[in-house]
């Protein structure tokens, strides 16, 4: 009996969920054409069956529920200590505060409405929503990446670049970066730079827009 897909976290309220190899299924979002955004993410050497992932919201904490666990200890505790009671009630109201308004919390929830946005082709929305992640976390490499697909979804090359800079520690192990980044790098007019791009995006067998990357190169690179 197969396992269930393996799941990674990959950016705020974001993770990566892999669906097998490209044979077995296509692209879901990204399409096969030239101008569409791929949000699979590829790896080059891993199992058939972690190939391909796609960009999938990340389930979150019930921490109503395990508030509400607290508070019911807390109620049983005080048929004991009165003031035990007191002291538990009060470290879950601080834990269940902070979790709500952690700007991680936030962050995960605006990259959901991107990547929503992103899959309906609602690109304003999408740069928007990206924007306002990033207010929350900065320096998160996922949420950079989401920024510079909605950009580059809007027609900014120029804008996208940096944020594909700040990704790219975590993200350049996909396919889908270096498609990316080339397409980026042909738009702003820097063809040599797009090239090598292309070239190391190809290495990647198994990824699902290989042929829409080919054509983006214009038959000057081959494998």
């Amino acid at each position: 009996m197969a396992g269930a897909p393996r799941s990674d976290r990959f950016a705020p309220g974001l993770r990566r969920r892999a669906i097998g190899a490209a044979h077995d299924r296509a692209a879901p979002l990204g399409g096969a054409s030239t101008t569409a955004l791929p949000l699979t993410l590829t790896l080059r050497d891993a199992p058939a069956d972690d190939l391909v992932g796609v960009i999938v919201p990340a389930g979150s904490v019930p921490w109503g529920c395990l508030f509400f666990l607290v508070i019911g200890a807390a109620v049983l505790l005080a048929a004991v200590s009165l003031h035990g009671a007191a002291v538990l009630g009060g470290i879950g109201l601080i834990v269940l505060f902070g979790v709500q308004n952690h700007p991680r919390r936030h962050a995960g929830r605006f990259l959901q409405e991107a990547m929503g946005h992103l899959a309906a082709r609602r690109a304003d929305q999408a740069v928007a929503a990206a924007r306002e992640a990033l207010g929350r976390q900065p320096d998160d490499e996922g949420a950079h990446w989401v920024a510079a697909l909605a950009l580059l979804a809007t027609g900014r090359p120029a804008e996208a670049l940096p944020h594909l800079e700040q990704a790219r520690p975590m993200v350049d192990r996909y396919a889908e970066y270096h498609h990316i980044l080339g397409r980026t790098l042909k738009l702003l007019g820097r063809d040599a730079e797009a090239a090598g791009a292309f070239a190391r995006g190809l290495e990647f067998t198994a990824y699902p827009s290989r042929e829409a990357l080919r054509r983006e190169a214009g038959g000057r690179i081959s494998d």
